[in-house]
């Protein structure tokens, strides 16, 4: 099959615990993973109503497609592993974990297959509790499928909080390798003042998340990673504009290197007339230096250094930095629920043609990324959402089977 994206397994979202659909994938197949799990915040979660709402006909479609899987009520969709929904569409999930959920034999395997991980875990009994270590088990065999099918340039972006992400970054470090943490994001995922309480504040507002940004091996790079400027910031950043063509510009960016830089021999040169008096030279080549020259963008001054125009039109943007403020208007979708999701600003860490896999997936993200991608999630009436946000799977041989 010549072309993969063809295959009718594209576009899917799966309805189903994520450890099952990681298994059945090929070794290094996949080029991004984005997920956001369970916070281990050991209490239940309830959704709010979806967004535009479900109408009597997309209830009675949804309903009937789960009976087609044999899912009739909670007790049968539990034992799938798929959240039932309420019959005004809210959905609930629960974040308890107890050790008695943790198989012995489970334990037994993790201590052979992967003991750093072991060690982790019980120590997390130790120090910490039962609970917290259980929902790392959870959390290990996971992340070890993910580093299995991850592509040796791939990378993975995981979404936590304060409640367990010191624990999450020592398992990652057992799993992906402490030298493969390429980054920890701190987000800002909402504005303005904390509410306001009858009782005195004991802890301060607790306003920001932590996204882990994982490579599987040095090979990875990163991709995109830039936030478009807004009218204002261009304005401000290129005050200049060409009288002939319109275009913004800056001549911030000097042509001559400085002194500081010490003597380079390769880059001092004379071209027309013009020789950096330093033996730091000039920063570009000759032949580049001609380039710029003949498309007009370097501006010569009679006894003064030439001056360099960088366009507003050829700037990327200003390139992400480890704090991600709250997400913009952008990337939301008129008419359908609040997408506040991090995921949505995670630059791509590989090219365009990369195939994601979101773990749990909030599904928006995979559309506001563009990417190809495979989504994995516990909740019926998000199928139905796939016409406003599509999600694709290109499956290898294993997964066709």
């Amino acid at each position: 099959m010549n072309d993969r994206r063809e295959h009718p397994l594209n576009r899917h979202l799966f309805i189903a615990d994520n450890i099952n659909l990681l298994r059945s994938l090929d070794n290094e197949t996949i080029d991004l993973i984005v997920t956001d799990p369970p916070f281990g915040k050991g209490r239940t979660f309830f959704s709010g109503k979806l967004k535009p709402e479900l109408s009597a006909e997309e209830r009675s479609q949804e309903l009937e497609q789960m009976a087609g899987w044999g899912v009739s009520d909670r007790r049968t969709a539990r034992r799938a592993e798929i959240e039932w929904p309420d019959q005004d569409g809210q959905a609930s999930y629960n974040d308890i974990w107890t050790w008695q959920d943790v198989h012995v034999k489970f334990a037994e395997q993790l201590e052979q297959s992967h003991s750093p991980a072991a060690a982790l875990i019980n120590t997390t009994r130790a120090v910490h509790s039962d609970g917290l270590a259980a929902y790392l088990s959870f959390m290990a065999v996971r992340l070890m499928e993910m580093h299995r099918v991850l592509k040796p340039a791939g990378a993975l972006y995981l979404h936590c909080d304060y409640t367990a992400n010191s624990y999450l970054r020592m398992l990652l470090d057992a799993v992906f390798g402490k030298d493969n943490l390429r980054g920890e994001i701190v987000w800002q995922r909402a504005a303005g003042r904390a509410k306001g309480s009858q009782h005195a504040r004991k802890t301060f507002g607790a306003d920001t998340d932590t996204i882990l940004f994982y490579a599987k091996t040095p090979a990875a790079r990163l991709t995109g990673g830039y936030r478009p400027l807004s009218e204002g910031e261009l304005d401000e950043k290129f005050p200049r504009v060409e009288e002939d063509t319109g275009r913004r510009y800056h001549t911030n960016v000097p042509l001559f290197s400085q002194p500081s830089m010490g003597p380079r021999p390769n880059l001092c040169y004379t071209y027309k007339g013009v020789t950096n008096p330093h033996p730091s030279g000039w920063r570009v080549s000759r032949d580049r230096l001609a380039e710029m020259d003949a498309r007009g963008e370097i501006i010569w001054r009679e006894g003064k250094r030439p001056l360099r125009k960088t366009y507003a039109d050829e700037y990327p943007g200003q390139p992400l930095t480890s704090m991600w403020a709250v997400i913009p208007q952008s990337y939301r979708r008129p008419g359908t629920h609040r997408l506040s999701d991090p995921e949505a600003g995670c630059p791509r860490g590989t090219n365009y043609r990369s195939f994601l896999l979101s773990g749990r997936c909030g599904v928006g993200p995979v559309r506001r990324m563009r990417l190809r991608a495979c989504g994995c999630r516990r909740f019926g009436p998000a199928v139905d959402r796939l016409r406003y946000f599509p999600a694709g799977h290109d499956g290898g041989k294993t997964a066709i089977q």
